[in-house]
């Protein structure tokens, strides 16, 4: 029961870590088109991507161009940033990795609670004495 339990808590520490790299690496994806001066042309990307055809027995039409819709708004709202947010950017990503830290510390905590609550629900068996 104990190895399944860690093994459950690598696998949401590995899914935790995973979401941790993909948001820094949208951070710095971001940072350097903001930088570039590139957010008004993936703007007009957004707005004329259609959708894959593998996707489309999956995702709902209406729901995609919602999700397109909203993300024109998005990346309107950032091309029209102040220039001090592509800075923020320098300080976001440290802060990203103190959150992964908290995150996987709470894992590891949450682990450590449930292996110590097995522990003691699971009785031992009694030891006999030669003597």
């Amino acid at each position: 029961m104990k190895t399944a339990l860690w093994i459950f808590i690598a696998l949401l520490a590995a899914i935790w870590s995973g979401c941790a790299w993909l948001s820094i690496e949208l951070l710095q994806w971001l940072a350097a088109r903001l930088s570039a001066g590139d957010a008004g042309e993936l703007e007009r990307a957004i707005a004329q991507w259609p959708l894959p055809a593998w996707l489309a027995p999956w995702i709902d039409p209406a729901w995609a161009e919602l999700l397109r819709g909203g993300l024109t708004g998005l990346m309107a709202l950032i091309s029209q940033a102040p220039p001090w947010l592509g800075s923020a950017m320098g300080w976001l990503q440290p802060l990203a990795w103190v959150i992964w830290g908290a995150g996987l510390l709470a894992l590891l905590l949450l682990g450590a609670l449930l292996n110590l609550l097995l522990n003691k629900a699971t009785p031992r068996p009694a030891t006999v004495l030669a003597g």
